[in-house]
């Protein structure tokens, strides 16, 4: 949802919210794992090796904090966010001195 006030990073930010509602089809609020799983093997196949792995998808849970069929708040999904995110900083930065806080 592209609104030609926003910059790029203010789309990114919308868009995040935007998946995550749409990902929600039973409860805007939460995700169902089952949606969530959905989710990552649907929009996050290529951040996530393997996403359509069942033990893959558990440890992103894990990390999340989630147990198995717990519903997903948008907190916890904030968590993949930043998890994902920090991967593909330390993937661009290799060579970088600059620091993530």
């Amino acid at each position: 949802m592209a609104s030609p006030g926003r910059t790029e990073l203010e789309n990114a930010i919308v868009m995040l919210v935007t998946e995550f509602h749409d990902a929600a089809k039973t409860n805007t609020a939460t995700m169902q794992s089952n949606e969530f799983k959905s989710l990552v093997s649907k929009q996050l196949s290529t951040l996530v090796k393997e996403s359509d792995d069942q033990k893959i998808v558990a440890e992103l849970m894990t990390k999340m904090k989630v147990k198995d069929q717990e519903n997903i708040t948008f907190g916890e999904f904030w968590v993949l966010v930043q998890l994902l995110a920090t991967q593909v900083y330390s993937e661009k930065t290799e060579d970088c001195k600059c620091k993530l806080l």
